[in-house]
């Protein structure tokens, strides 16, 4: 006896559908490429290409819901405008950053720019708020174990607390 199957679906898939989903990849190639592109004007010390290069995939991955990878090109840019001395724009975008990768939960994110922030602040001359940083992604880092990230941020408030003091 013959068991009757159910005939092969030979609908075309929906256009849009698939226009929607081709328009998305080309957004995750580019946003890729772009992220790819700023690292290589890092190694050419071209920062101020490389922050253009990363806010542009940033804004890409955060359309596509991407924040870990949104986040991560915020990260960039701080590291950009910190080699530039522009303290006061790598402090705002890695703020932003760290508040991304906290909702996000991503605490080994967190800290990574918890010891950015605290090098930032140290660059600047501000020890207090250096030492803060520092001394959040010390507890971060014990609480996720991460050694090596604590040991940086110990090495870190050394540092802070070595600068002189205004006043």
């Amino acid at each position: 006896m013959l068991l009757q199957e159910e005939p092969p679906n030979i609908q075309r898939p929906d256009r849009h559908a698939g226009i929607a989903n081709f328009m998305r990849s080309m957004k995750q190639l580019n946003a890729s490429k772009l992220a790819v592109s700023g690292m290589e004007f890092i190694d050419k010390k071209e920062f101020d290409a490389a922050i253009c290069d990363f806010r542009e995939a940033q804004e890409l991955y955060q359309e596509l819901g991407a924040n870990d990878n949104a986040s991560n090109m915020m990260s960039m840019q701080g590291i950009c405008f910190y080699a530039l001395g522009r303290w006061e724009e790598a402090v705002a975008v890695l703020l932003e950053a760290l508040a991304l990768k906290r909702v996000m939960g991503d605490g080994e994110g967190e800290v990574s720019d918890l010891l950015g922030l605290g090098e930032v602040y140290l660059r600047a001359g501000d020890g207090t708020r250096a030492e803060e940083a520092f001394t959040q992604a010390l507890c971060m880092s014990q609480a996720e174990g991460l050694k090596d990230c604590a040991l940086k941020a110990e090495k870190g408030q050394e540092r802070a607390r070595a600068l002189p003091t205004s006043g």
